[in-house]
């Protein structure tokens, strides 16, 4: 098995303000340099926010996370998606009360990706499965001797990565988020 070359990520940078439209798409971006790039790369956000319960005695901000699939892509450097899906996420994801107090504080974006090995298993199981399927999975392997599978998937990170003022703006009166408390 060859090593899967590291992602070179250009969108979002760390640190960095994101605009995410209600209007419009919103896309990520990466490169592979190298030999040996990924096939299969999966997209997600984990979502950092604080919250607070306003009828508690004394009102605390607790920390809080829940994490966002983008998407997955094969073959691509790029996932497009519809920008309101973030708002609908965040909308159907977090309860809307009037007794939450909730501040946005930033996301890490996580980069999953695999190898060709992984891609063909995956696309094996898949031809093998569904209405179609009337007999039972034969064994795979990718291994000269035996049975098994090897194959690499690596995960990259992008930490903090914040939203720009506009986008905070869009969270706290959006059509999807304005009952959830954000300030």
């Amino acid at each position: 098995i060859n090593l899967l070359d590291t992602l070179l990520i250009s969108t979002p940078k760390p640190s960095a303000n994101i605009n995410i439209p209600t209007q419009a798409d919103y896309r990520i971006q990466w490169a592979n340099f190298g030999n040996n790039p990924a096939v299969l790369y999966s997209v997600n956000y984990i979502i950092h926010y604080e919250e607070a319960n306003l009828l508690d005695d004394e009102p605390e901000f607790e920390p809080k996370v829940i994490r966002w699939r983008l998407g997955e892509v094969r073959d691509e450097s790029i996932l497009s998606i519809p920008g309101i899906e973030f708002y609908k996420f965040m909308g159907s994801n977090l309860e809307k009360d009037e007794k939450y107090v909730r501040t946005f504080e930033y996301m890490d974006a996580e980069f999953v990706y695999s190898g060709e090995e992984l891609v063909k298993y995956l696309d094996f199981i898949n031809a093998n499965t569904g209405i179609t399927s009337s007999q039972p999975i034969p064994p795979y392997t990718n291994l000269s001797e035996g049975l098994g599978l090897i194959a690499e998937r690596n995960v990259q990170y992008v930490r903090n990565v914040f939203l720009s003022n506009s986008t905070v703006d869009s969270l706290r009166f959006g059509q999807f988020t304005k009952d959830l408390g954000f300030n």
